[in-house]
């Protein structure tokens, strides 16, 4: 094989990641704890032109966005409790979280903006780690009454005396 072909063989086989400039994204991982929180869906937003202002809650603008019904970009949440959103262009973004994973309350609207500077380091790579909250078990209202054996056992004997007490009355 000459040099042209072992170029293009190693140029081939060299894991390339080619990011276009201006572009980020967002990775959410939703975990309990530690542990991950599969199941649900994330919907995003991208909120720099809505004009909403920068008072807006997260809970006000995901209000905002469903009784205006704006189009965003859903994403399930994968069995490792992560959503990824590639290819966002530099702006700001709301994060909501549509469908809620079975036994947890959905995570608090968030906004994010990329490109995002922390401690003097600018990324427009983002992981965020929301707090998700469990719902609380169900409920089992308490044993109030008898359980049904007791029921048939003192039935019964209220028979096999009352019997007995008959037939006692008689004899008199």
């Amino acid at each position: 094989m000459n040099r042209r072909g072992w170029l293009l063989l190693l140029l081939l086989l060299l894991p390339m990641q080619v990011k276009a400039a201006g572009v980020g994204s967002i990775r959410l991982r939703l975990k309990d704890d530690s542990v991950p929180v599969p199941g649900g869906t994330v919907t995003l937003y991208e909120i720099t032109q809505w004009g909403c202002g920068g008072d807006w809650s997260g809970s006000e603008l995901a209000a905002h966005a469903a009784e205006h019904q704006i189009p965003g970009i859903s994403r399930e949440v994968d069995p490792m409790g992560e959503v990824l959103f590639e290819g966002l262009e530099m702006g700001t973004y709301l994060l909501v979280q549509t469908v809620p994973p079975e036994g947890y309350y959905p995570m608090e609207p968030f906004t994010v903006g990329l490109p995002l500077t922390i401690h003097g380091e600018t990324t427009a790579d983002i992981i965020a780690e929301p707090k998700m909250k469990r719902l609380p078990p169900d409920q089992q209202l308490p044993q109030t009454g008898q359980l049904h054996w007791p029921v048939w056992l003192t039935g019964g004997i209220g028979i096999v005396l009352m019997t007995v007490g008959m037939g006692l009355r008689r004899k008199e």
